[in-house]
């Protein structure tokens, strides 16, 4: 007896496509809620804190935060430079053990390539040009 062979069946491209691009979104979405960081409302001083003492996570998110609210804001800025100076280790922290401030772990931390830190030592440089860069006092503490 001889079998009968059946005909290939093509399953139409655009349905395939249609398919993994359906599995893909599902997938993106339920990993994207399961990556979720909630970053807490935090002040300067314990973000100036995180800087010089958190992990490499906390740091990267110090970071962010400090640059959002810190170009043009001469008080952030003063109080990054006393903290790196060592003038808020009464307040609220303590200085470090290898004696390194937050500015030179973010050096280090942009030397090992991290974006976190290079944006916030750029941040921290950047003058002003809106105001006279010879007597705005912003420009006089970036140079």
């Amino acid at each position: 007896r001889r079998r009968r062979e059946r005909p290939e069946r093509m399953v139409d491209p655009r349905v395939v496509t249609a398919l993994v691009a359906a599995v893909t979104i599902a997938l993106g979405y339920k990993w994207s809620k399961q990556k979720k960081v909630s970053v807490p409302q935090c002040s300067v001083p314990e973000i100036l804190h995180a800087l010089a003492h958190g992990d490499s996570t906390v740091r990267a998110l110090a970071g962010r935060a400090l640059r959002s609210i810190i170009f043009g804001e001469v008080d952030v800025l003063e109080d990054l430079l006393d903290d790196v100076a060592g003038k808020h280790s009464d307040d609220f922290g303590k200085r470090r053990t290898d004696g390194r401030t937050l500015l030179d772990i973010a050096v280090e931390d942009a030397s090992n390539g991290d974006a976190d830190a290079v944006s916030l030592l750029l941040a921290i440089t950047e003058l002003d040009e809106a105001w006279d860069v010879d007597e705005d006092e912003w420009n006089l503490l970036v140079q």
